[in-house]
């Protein structure tokens, strides 16, 4: 089709749906609303089904849940979580996570963050070294242990400003005291938003006594 040929299907088109201002804009609302339906669910496919997990050996990863009695998946309970754990020799790793909105206080500056409950070995079995810092071991994720806390990196850049120095720092948490132990890399992503992460005892006691009964399990197999 010839340059000339083409501009005038155009100025045909132009004039058919001046003729019909209310048909055009239905045509027009009708295509964005198809166009923008498609993108979205593309979206969710390619990253639930398509695109591979952005974490080493990926398809080590299994999500364990519970099951209703109708049938329906459930949450884990932490305390199931904690037999699991102890029980299961099929794994070489499990962990547990959950997410709930928190409030950061800072550098007298408070705002609304997502705080991340996440096990000891959570990190391990994602494969996910911390850039600053270290990760959670095993005498973190106890009672009595002192409250620690990891920052995701967007965090750090946002509220420390990539402040190096930042570990030891001492920051309050829902109205708990945590010390600063590490920064996670800026590749670190999650399915779920989540800004700072901290041991998952507070899972069965403390500011998150509910989150017994929300929480999400990863193992993962051996290599």
């Amino acid at each position: 089709m010839s340059a000339g040929s083409l501009l005038g299907n155009v100025r045909y088109a132009v004039r058919t749906f001046s003729k019909s201002p209310g048909l055009t804009c239905v045509a027009v609302l009708a295509l964005a609303l198809g166009i923008g339906a498609n993108t979205a669910i593309f979206s969710v496919v390619n990253a639930v089904f398509i695109r591979p997990l952005p974490y080493a050996d990926a398809g080590r990863l299994v999500e364990l849940s519970e099951e209703h009695r109708l049938g329906r998946r459930m949450s884990v309970s932490y305390p199931n979580y904690l037999d699991w754990r102890k029980q299961a020799d099929v794994f070489e790793a499990m962990a547990a996570h959950a997410v709930y909105d928190g409030t950061l206080m800072a550098s007298g500056n408070a705002g609304r963050i997502q705080v991340g409950y996440f096990g000891a070995d959570f990190l391990r079995v994602l494969r996910v070294a911390p850039l600053l810092g270290r990760d959670f071991p095993e005498e973190d994720d106890r009672q009595g242990a002192e409250p620690v806390a990891i920052l995701t990196h967007r965090l750090w850049q946002t509220r420390f400003g990539s402040d190096p120095a930042v570990l030891g720092r001492t920051v309050t948490i829902d109205l708990r005291s945590y010390t600063i132990i590490g920064v996670l890399p800026p590749e670190f992503t999650f399915y779920r938003p989540v800004d700072v992460l901290i041991p998952s005892l507070t899972l069965s006691s403390g500011p998150c006594s509910t989150c017994a009964k929300t929480t999400t399990v990863f193992g993962s197999s051996p290599d």
